[in-house]
């Protein structure tokens, strides 16, 4: 189902996730994924594991946002405004 796993980085400070770039048979090129060990998916617990087991290189550590919490609330408005 998938072919290689890129770019492995923890999507969250507590380790419960990886951000990575994923080759799909299927799809002519990589796209972004998140992995979680309880992922509805068996082949996303797989990516996961593989992550973990080192397949795709070292899972690089968790970068918090730089977002102000008044930019993600003008930024939630403007969705909001979008939406309704």
């Amino acid at each position: 189902m998938w072919k290689k796993i890129s770019n492995p980085q923890w999507a969250d400070k507590d380790h419960t996730a990886v951000n990575c770039m994923v080759k799909f048979e299927h799809i002519e090129q990589a796209v972004p994924f998140t992995a979680t060990a309880s992922d509805t998916e068996a082949y996303g617990r797989d990516i996961y594991a593989a992550c973990l087991r080192g397949e795709a290189g070292e899972i690089a550590e968790y970068v918090q946002p730089s977002i102000s919490p008044e930019k993600a609330r003008e930024t939630q408005n403007r969705r909001d405004q979008r939406l309704a």
